[in-house]
């Protein structure tokens, strides 16, 4: 085994799950009727941010961002990564109750 290697294997598929994440984020808001000004008023930032949160890889990185942004969808990051993995066809997401 070659040093390294494995953690490289685990920054990538980490890296390939938020940007499943990201592509979750445009579909939610998107099944909610709500527009990119919309959120990026909600979180006071421009709606091209918003875009590129949804869409740009060089974003995914920025996971404090991603999570502001679930938050306003009333998801946690954390739920829709886990989401990634066990989502079945026809499930949805179930958002955070008012109360958490």
């Amino acid at each position: 085994m070659v040093a390294g290697v494995d953690d490289a294997n685990d920054d990538a598929e980490a890296m390939h799950e938020v940007i499943r994440v990201q592509s979750q984020l445009g579909r939610i808001r998107k099944s909610r009727g709500w527009s990119l000004l919309d959120v990026g008023n909600k979180l006071n930032v421009h709606p091209s941010t918003v875009w590129r949160w949804e869409n740009s890889p060089a974003y995914a990185s920025n996971i404090t961002e991603l999570q502001m942004y679930a938050r306003v969808l009333g998801y946690t990051f954390r739920v829709l990564v886990i989401a990634n993995g066990d989502d079945k066809p026809g499930e949805s997401l179930q958002p955070l109750r008012p109360d958490n």
